[in-house]
């Protein structure tokens, strides 16, 4: 069945300045290509963003809603990516305390004190009511948030009739026209570990009467993170706008379904163990440092009791201070770290812990070794979930024979190791972790990763598009896309 450009469902993926540059680059091709002589994003019916996508999406509905061109929508999103100060930002107004007057309900916490960059970058107070009044001449919108209360998505939408929350923690239109359209792009991309969850109605609500605080007041707060944590390509948004126009008769309505996924092909490995040379001092275990200072602190003793010497009575008094210093603050962090093991595992832990011979008598490098093999198996388990729910999220479109043969998938990857003229910028856009910054290598002249990532998402977006036009494009493997 040929695809029909009209209708055109578009949805943007998580992964943070990586998704927003790359996403960026991808609605600049749907700008520049033509059908029936207008852009292609012209025949947007709905955006569904993600996290990092939610930066771009956010931006673009503002600037529509200003009467901005997608040139405006552009120089915006590409000069605050180019500075690349966000994270400076926020932590100046984290220090801040003049910053936060103005909202006395907000926690001072870091996501909000990104939410207040965004807003002084791009929205200058303009919130949910600013999208919705200008409703009749945009696409529908959905942008994504997960709430942890509830385990669902939590949808910021804008739309004549789609719920906005969800059916459990359900806003009014009146309640959701002050939520701030920064605290909506903080919100979904609040990414556990790097971010504190945002609190509903707290971080949102204009005051402590208003009406979204009312519309609260018998309610429990719910938190709301990362909305890549239900789900990253902002599928199932797209497939709710689609059921609720089959219930007026417009089956299928949306012509094709464009799904802009930042997600790199392969989770990195874990680093090698290091077989190399380790430092002398982390050959030594907890218990060794500890007899040392005891022996050093002695030996400062004996010689501040038994010499005469008066010049020697403030340097040995400092080395017996550091000695014992040292040995209390080594015992207190041991038995601190064995509490908090034992209140993190089990009230029932091994009674060996208790006496910390084992902590306190393995060399430090062994022990550095084990905590990091941990924080990094941790740390792996969100990108391993986050391929399942991508997994999943393809089966219900590929397998959904409603829905197959109007997918256009658009993956950071998909141009990697084919022949073409972005092939540079393919190679260095894949490259790219999830961060909200660029490093300094990522920002040397004549390779910053900004417009690796541009061009990347530009020149896939194209591919793909020129390729289901030809009827060529095969349904990817969606097991191990």
């Amino acid at each position: 069945m040929p695809v029909r450009f009209q209708n055109i469902a578009l949805s943007l993926s998580g992964g943070g300045y990586r998704a927003a540059a790359f996403h960026l680059g991808g609605m600049t091709c749907l700008h520049e290509m033509q059908y029936e002589n207008e852009p292609l994003l012209k025949q947007l019916a709905i955006l569904s963003s993600i996290s990092g996508g939610t930066i771009t999406g956010v931006v673009y509905a503002h600037t529509l809603a200003q009467g901005g061109s997608f040139d405006d929508f552009y120089h915006k999103m590409y000069g605050f990516l180019k500075k690349d100060t966000l994270l400076v930002s926020a932590l100046s107004k984290l220090n801040n305390p003049d910053a936060w007057k103005d909202y006395p309900l907000k926690q001072r916490n870091l996501i909000n004190a990104f939410a207040l960059v965004y807003d002084e970058e791009f929205f200058h107070g303009a919130t949910l009511g600013t999208l919705l009044e200008a409703r009749s001449r945009l696409p529908e919108f959905a942008f994504n948030a997960t709430d942890v209360e509830h385990s669902k998505m939590f949808r910021f939408a804008v739309s004549a009739n789609a719920v906005i929350g969800h059916s459990q923690s359900r806003l009014t239109t009146e309640a959701a026209r002050e939520i701030r359209l920064a605290d909506i792009v903080a919100a979904s991309s609040c990414f556990p570990g790097g971010f504190e969850p945002l609190l509903m109605p707290g971080d949102f609500a204009a005051s402590a009467d208003s009406t979204l605080s009312s519309l609260w007041e018998k309610r429990r707060p719910v938190r709301l993170m990362d909305g890549g944590i239900t789900d990253n390509q902002g599928i199932e948004s797209v497939k709710l706008f689609e059921r609720r126009m089959s219930k007026e008769g417009k089956v299928p309505y949306i012509g094709a379904f464009i799904v802009s996924d930042a997600s790199r092909r392969e989770i990195a490995g874990l680093a090698d163990e290091d077989t190399g040379k380790t430092s002398f001092f982390l050959q030594w275990s907890l218990r060794q440092y500890q007899v040392l200072a005891a022996v050093l602190a002695a030996v400062a003793l004996l010689v501040l009791v038994a010499s005469g010497e008066k010049l020697l009575i403030i340097p040995v008094s400092m080395v017996l201070s550091i000695c014992l210093l040292c040995l209390g603050a080594s015992y207190l962090m041991a038995r601190k770290f064995v509490s908090a093991v034992k209140g993190i595992v089990s009230q029932e832990s091994p009674g060996y812990l208790s006496d910390f011979e084992i902590l306190q008598t393995v060399p430090l490098k062994y022990v550095l070794l084990q905590l990091n093999a941990r924080l990094s198996s941790l740390g792996r388990l969100g990108d391993v979930f986050l391929s399942r729910i991508r997994d999943m999220n393809y089966k219900s479109l590929f397998g959904d024979s409603y829905w197959k043969d109007r997918v256009i998938t658009c993956y950071i990857y998909h141009l990697l190791g084919k022949p073409s003229g972005s092939q540079q910028a393919v190679e260095l856009a894949n490259q790219m972790e999830t961060t909200l910054w660029f490093s300094a290598e990522q920002k040397r002249p004549g390779t910053h990763m900004l417009d690796a990532l541009i061009e990347a998402g530009r020149a896939t977006m194209e591919h793909q598009l020129r390729e289901k036009m030809a009827g060529v494009i095969q349904e990817p493997d969606i097991l191990n896309p």
